[in-house]
């Protein structure tokens, strides 16, 4: 249940800042874990940021009510998404310009996304690159 996986994350945060003291606190998920990070945006309040690796945006039918791109208005993180352009799971309406232009999507506000970074396919690219990506968005916000 999403609502369990993100009071595992709150639980996590609470450990992590008591024991460390730590200030600055990312969540970074891969696949299901990338669109649990998406919801931490919203559900978890005084994140740093989050970044998903392929986390669908979108619900993934009538039944799903756990969609990020349904909670953008709460997300209060940046948002960074590492996605493969050509991954058949994540769908064309799931495309950047649908997760961040309000006028597109009905929402109040602009999405907190602030990078999407898309190729072919993902896995193609090297880990080095990805990793970069990562640690540069990571070093933007934890310098603020």
């Amino acid at each position: 249940r999403p609502d369990l996986v993100q009071q595992d994350i709150a639980a996590g945060i609470a450990g992590l800042k008591a024991r460390t003291g730590a200030t600055r606190i990312f969540v970074l998920g891969f696949c299901m874990g990338g669109r649990v990070a998406f919801n931490a945006s919203a559900a978890q309040a005084g994140l740093t940021g989050v970044i998903g690796f392929y986390g669908p945006p979108v619900a993934r039918d009538d039944k799903d009510t756990d969609a990020p791109i349904g909670k953008v208005d709460r997300m209060g993180a940046p948002i960074l998404g590492l996605f493969g352009g050509g991954d058949a799971g994540i769908p064309a309406s799931a495309s950047i310009e649908s997760v961040i232009d309000p006028a597109r999507s009905g929402r109040s506000r602009p999405s907190p996304v602030t990078a999407w970074i898309e190729s072919p396919k993902l896995v193609s690219r090297s880990r080095a690159t990805i990793t970069a990506n990562a640690a540069m968005f990571m070093n933007t916000y934890t310098a603020r």
